[in-house]
């Protein structure tokens, strides 16, 4: 685990698996939690982007989240649209309250002329 300073907040980097119980144990609270987990495509054929055994379709990985989070507090995670769906789920699940959904909108490749006002 790696603890460091960013102005008025503080970066965490680890696996959330082992960060999260040390933080909840020594009594941290957060107000507001920001980030990017794996989206369980299979990617490259690494096991922790494995579909099926996704942290972060696991609704245990976000009750362990909620455990350091103060009342009200908010969460905003970012995921890939073709699994979003089943991070969603699992943070319900765990007592997160869904309030908007943010779409990650991108494009590939370059846009083509096309003739669209013709009949």
């Amino acid at each position: 685990m790696t603890w460091r300073p960013y102005g008025p907040a503080v970066l965490l980097r680890g696996s959330c698996l082992t960060l999260l119980p040390a933080l909840a144990a020594s009594g941290w609270r957060w107000h507001a939690a920001v980030g990017d987990p794996p989206y369980g495509l299979d990617f490259l054929g690494h096991a922790w982007d494995r579909g099926d055994g996704c942290v972060a379709h696991d609704p245990a990985t976000w009750r362990a989240l909620a455990s350091c989070g103060l009342p009200g507090a908010h969460a905003l995670m970012m995921h890939h649209g073709t699994t979003y769906h089943r991070m969603a789920s699992a943070m319900e699940a765990a007592g997160f309250v869904p309030r908007h959904l943010i779409p990650w909108l991108y494009a590939t490749g370059r846009c083509q002329a096309q003739r669209v006002m013709e009949p």
